[in-house]
């Protein structure tokens, strides 16, 4: 990695920067949800990160997903909507 080492430029440095500062938010927001949810059904939704993914690669590579993707993102998307009913189902009711 040493010997093809590229300093990043502007662009790329800005880029970087923001990324770094998304990620930091989306950490707070997690950290900030954890509290008031519980840990599995909040930390499921990180399946979700694949199916966004998904729509990344199309949206910024213009790489149509193939059909592997697309049945494995259905299926993770149809997982958390369970988890999500399940919980749902389960929590107890105000009276």
């Amino acid at each position: 990695m040493l010997a093809s080492f590229v300093v990043p430029g502007p662009v790329d440095l800005l880029l970087l920067v923001a990324l770094a500062a998304a990620t930091q938010v989306g950490q707070v927001f997690l950290t900030m949800t954890l509290a008031i949810e519980s840990a599995g059904r909040t930390t499921s939704l990180n399946y979700l990160q694949v199916a966004f993914a998904m729509v990344w690669q199309l949206v910024v590579f213009d790489e149509f997903p193939t059909a592997w993707t697309l049945a494995g993102a259905s299926l993770i998307l149809g997982g958390t909507l369970l988890v999500a009913q399940v919980r749902g189902a389960l929590a107890p009711r105000p009276r």
